[in-house]
């Protein structure tokens, strides 16, 4: 996985930068070198990604129920 195809995941999946780095478990900047291709993308990193961000994936079922209990009342 490159950086470019990280941050395109990233934003077709509508997260932040800060958002998505505090899923996988990393820091804003070291995502952001990630997304520029300064540092190589581990194995894990990648496969986490995906799994978040796949259709109907549990990653992706759970990023929804937590998107829809942080959500303001009335929203």
């Amino acid at each position: 996985m490159t950086g470019t195809e990280l941050a395109d995941l990233r934003k077709r999946a509508g997260f932040k930068a800060y958002e998505f780095a505090g899923m996988l478990g990393v820091g804003v900047a070291t995502l952001s070198r990630y997304e520029r291709d300064h540092k190589r993308i581990p194995k894990t990193v990648e496969y986490a990604a995906r799994w978040l961000v796949a259709e109907d994936s549990p990653g992706q079922r759970l990023v929804n129920a937590l998107r829809e209990a942080l959500e303001p009342s009335g929203a």
